[in-house]
């Protein structure tokens, strides 16, 4: 271990006259020796306190020389590091020199580097907002592009739809034979007063017998047989008769004037439960071949005609003929029962003239199809059909429920409405295309948002 010596030196003004002139020297003498003592325990203090490390700058040194327990007596002179006679770093100047220079290359390629980084900004600042119109703009452009795509697209499917349509029509003309229904519904709505004066509403269903007709009532349950019922005081009224199985009543009219006439006059058209609004225009609910009167529904299939479609039609070689028959409460009338062999089908009346059963059964025998638009003229073609096919000309009833697994005999196409659920004709059409290809085609018109029942749209199944 090293000691220090304390070292006392007395002021100037205490030491005696013969000694004065020498005492600069002597305090600059003891100066030096306490910068040296310094230097010294700086350099021991630095050997045994810092880190592997040798740092030069100028001529002030840091030296690493760590070694436990030992105190190194170190020495610098010229441009080495000695510890115990021994060179321990060997200092290079002109590496000093290459490495400054190579520093003083790193910050002005650095600084460089920041001009150029500060001139980019600036460049952008100047030019962001241009930048950002014109980036709109495009975007702008992109979008009315991508609108304008959109609408070639559609127009396109529109096209195609189109294209289809009447491919699927040239098929079918081929074949050469169409039947439409003739049926024309009577505006058999009446609104009226009971004796106690509150509001009645009838719904004449079909003549039974003169006067008497079938009819739905509401309110049906309040009504007593025997009350009677004012539509137009002293011109038409009517008094209510027994119930029957199927729940309707028998009501017999008192008019003043022809029935049909007056039906005309203050009647209105039967519209389904679902159709809540009154028709502006009674012939909306009317087929534009309407002609034989007693159906209380329209085919709806037949809604999508007008007369230059059937004359088109026509223009392409395609025979039209025109059957009857009334469309009556079976068409209201949901399927309740969970076996549907227990529904009970309201009969409804059918007609089918000699001539339209000539072109019908021509254009099978040779070789054609018939294209039947509703479910009402299927069941009139199926009741009407032998099992040879072979359409018979006639009139009657017909109560046919036709269900899946049943077989056609005179019905190649059918053009159809979209029905309710649990409806006979929804069973009709299943039984005619297949569940699966029915509840495909009902994804399909929800999907694309397809009008549903009486006016809604129409589709062909081939």
């Amino acid at each position: 271990m090293s000691t220090a010596t304390a070292v006392s030196v007395a002021p100037p003004a205490q030491l005696p006259a013969a000694r004065r002139k020498r005492t600069p020297f002597l305090i600059g003498g003891l100066g030096l020796a306490a910068a040296l003592v310094s230097t010294t325990w700086y350099l021991l203090h630095l050997g045994r306190e810092s880190t592997d490390d040798a740092q030069v700058e100028g001529r002030v040194m840091s030296v690493s020389a760590r070694v436990p327990g030992q105190v190194l007596r170190v020495h610098a002179f010229d441009n080495q590091l000695v510890s115990a006679g021994e060179v321990l770093v060997e200092l290079d100047p002109a590496d000093y020199a290459a490495k400054a220079d190579a520093a003083r290359a790193d910050l002005a390629a650095a600084r460089a580097a920041a001009d150029g980084a500060r001139s980019a900004l600036a460049l952008t600042e100047k030019t962001a907002p241009a930048n950002l119109v014109q980036a709109e703009g495009g975007l702008t452009a992109a979008a009315s592009s991508i609108t304008s795509s959109q609408a070639a697209i559609e127009q396109a499917k529109a096209e195609l739809a189109a294209a289809e349509s009447r491919k699927s029509l040239a098929e079918l003309n081929l074949k050469r034979a169409r039947a439409l229904f003739d049926t024309k519904v009577l505006p058999a709505r009446l609104r009226g007063r009971r004796p106690t004066g509150g509001a009645v509403e009838v719904v004449l269903l079909r003549s039974v017998s003169g006067d008497v007709w079938e009819a739905l009532l509401r309110p049906g349950r309040k009504i007593r047989q025997g009350a009677r019922l004012v539509f137009v005081p002293g011109v038409l009224e009517g008094t209510v008769g027994a119930r029957t199985d199927a729940g309707t009543r028998m009501i017999e009219l008192d008019h003043r004037e022809d029935l049909r006439r007056l039906l005309e006059r203050v009647g209105e058209m039967p519209t389904p439960p679902y159709i809540t609004r009154s028709l502006e225009d009674p012939s909306d609910y009317q087929t534009v071949f309407a002609r034989a009167e007693g159906a209380v529904a329209a085919p709806t299939a037949g809604l999508h005609f007008t007369g230059g479609l059937l004359d088109q039609i026509r223009a392409l070689g395609t025979e039209v003929v025109f059957l009857t028959l009334h469309v009556g409460l079976g068409t209201f009338r949901p399927v309740k029962t969970e076996d549907i062999a227990r529904h009970r089908m309201d009969a409804e009346v059918f007609e089918i003239r000699p001539e339209a059963s000539e072109v019908l059964n021509g254009a099978r025998g040779g070789g054609g199809r018939i294209i039947a638009a509703g479910t009402t003229c299927v069941r009139a073609l199926e009741a009407a059909a032998g099992d040879d096919g072979r359409i018979r000309a006639g009139s009657g009833r017909t109560a046919l429920f036709i269900t899946p697994g049943y077989r056609f005999r005179a019905t190649d196409a059918l053009i159809t409405n979209f029905h309710l659920p649990r409806s006979t004709l929804l069973m009709l059409v299943s039984a005619f295309a297949g569940h699966e290809r029915v509840r495909a085609a009902y994804a399909e018109a929800i999907r694309e948002r397809y009008r549903f029942y009486s006016f809604g749209d129409a589709m062909l199944i081939v």
